[in-house]
């Protein structure tokens, strides 16, 4: 679920069933950290089709607080507990996207192309919380 969530405020339409693994480790199995991680919707020429559909929609604009529910539903989890960990997830990712975003322009990677992607994720993140709200006051 929270793997699910931050592609939707990072701008993520690519995220599908192989860019999770596990990892068969002394220690036993785990999930390794997310990876192929691409803000799509950064750019106006990829496809904005989500490679899984989540509650329902099928494109990261369709996400609004009216298919919140069905994506609750569709992890097997309560609303509340759903929309409480969007909410932290998304207040955790608005100054770690600036710092990564500011780290990576300091380090001479694209600066002004990363900055933007940054400021885009981070009006991502916005609206995600404002889906959250609307959806709590439904």
């Amino acid at each position: 679920m929270d793997a699910a969530i931050f592609n939707v405020i990072i701008g993520n339409a690519d995220a599908h069933g192989k860019n999770f693994s596990r990892l068969y480790a002394s220690s036993g199995l785990r999930l390794v950290p997310p990876y192929d991680l691409p803000c799509t919707s950064f750019y106006s020429e990829v496809h904005a089709s989500l490679a899984m559909r989540m509650g329902g929609v099928n494109r990261l604009e369709e996400f609004t607080p009216e298919s919140l529910p069905g994506f609750a539903a569709q992890v097997e989890l309560g609303e509340p507990y759903v929309c409480l960990r969007a909410q932290a997830l998304a207040k955790l990712a608005g100054p770690a996207i600036v710092r990564a975003a500011d780290g990576f322009a300091a380090n001479g990677f694209g600066t002004e192309t990363i900055r933007a992607i940054g400021r885009h994720v981070v009006d991502r993140r916005r609206r995600l919380l404002d889906v959250i709200a609307a959806t709590t006051r439904v």
